[in-house]
């Protein structure tokens, strides 16, 4: 079951689900994968002095031997995205992907993975029409309709 209905404290208490299904996945089809962004389970203390940048670093580098390609990914554990995520999608393309080495958001599920690219993700997001909120009210997201 996915965690994305549970408060940022109890997902934050145990290991990162859909991390850890990107990782298995990666491991079953021969990728390799670098971690680059921060493991919000260690704490860095005064993390929100840190520039947005350094914040929102990616999770991955994969490197696909069979095709020689990278790409540079940000795992999500549900299809809830945060409104603050839409927002910076445009920027996050521009300052994280390449044409030799693409920007994907991918949805790491129990019963699936599903890579996207932000553009998806926009549209996805703009067609979404369920809406809710984590940390009483103060994170607004919606349920992305992936097929």
């Amino acid at each position: 079951m996915s965690d994305g209905n549970q408060s940022f404290k109890e997902r934050n208490s145990k290991p990162n689900q859909g991390e850890e299904l990107f990782k298995a996945y990666c491991d079953r089809v021969g990728a390799t994968y670098y971690r680059i962004g921060f493991d919000e389970k260690r704490a860095i203390p005064s993390y929100y002095h840190l520039t947005a940048f350094l914040r929102h670093l990616p999770d991955f580098v994969v490197h696909n031997p069979k095709t020689n390609r990278l790409s540079v990914v940000e795992v999500k554990g549900s299809l809830n995205f945060k409104k603050s995520d839409y927002l910076r999608l445009d920027e996050s393309l521009k300052i994280y992907g390449t044409g030799d080495a693409p920007y994907f958001i991918v949805f790491a599920l129990p019963n699936r993975i599903i890579w996207q690219t932000p553009e998806q993700v926009k549209a996805a997001y703009e067609w979404s029409t369920t809406i809710g909120s984590w940390d009483e009210g103060r994170t607004k997201y919606r349920t992305l309709d992936l097929g």
